[in-house]
């Protein structure tokens, strides 16, 4: 019914897309391999990335904000993304 609601195409939302969108998000944000896997009870890294659904660009931010974390950044929310403190 929510497809309906939505004016959405029949069978686009299935049981796993909530598992996906908030595999995605997690990982958007940057959670970690192990988070993702405790986060969906899935036992193996091939399960949790198959719920992930990441673009070239969501890519390139999150190994963005990897490298100011590893360079001792505060990375922080905004919004739906992260960004670096002060910025």
């Amino acid at each position: 019914m929510l497809e309906v609601k939505l004016n959405l195409p029949k069978g686009s939302i299935t049981p796993h897309t909530g598992r996906i969108s908030s595999a995605t998000t997690a990982a958007k944000a940057g959670a970690s391999q192990s988070e993702l896997k405790a986060m969906g009870n899935w036992n193996s890294d091939k399960t949790a990335d198959a719920y992930v659904r990441l673009k070239l660009r969501d890519l390139n931010s999150v190994h963005a904000k990897m490298a100011k974390a590893l360079q001792g950044e505060e990375i922080h929310l905004t919004g739906d993304t992260f960004g670096a403190s002060g910025s």
